[in-house]
């Protein structure tokens, strides 16, 4: 079974897209980029806001180790 994967969706890859382009447009001194990048995470993954509770979830998902294994299961479920 394939399981389909839309990056538009997909809320953690889209920190991350955004995280690395801070960093390429830090390096390469370019403040406007930078800064409206940042703006946009800013107003998109503040506290409260519904992506930042869903990326919160993703990194909980992500570091499910220990005794409870199927607690990612349990929780997706």
């Amino acid at each position: 079974m394939r399981l389909k994967h839309n990056k538009k969706r997909n809320t953690a890859f889209l920190y991350e897209v955004l995280t690395k382009e801070v960093a390429k447009a830090i390096v390469a001194k370019d403040l406007k980029k930078k800064d409206s990048i940042l703006s946009l995470m800013k107003e998109f993954f503040s506290k409260g806001k519904a992506l930042r509770k869903e990326l919160e979830l993703y990194k909980l998902l992500g570091e499910a180790s220990g005794p409870d294994l199927y607690f990612p299961e349990r929780l997706i479920q």
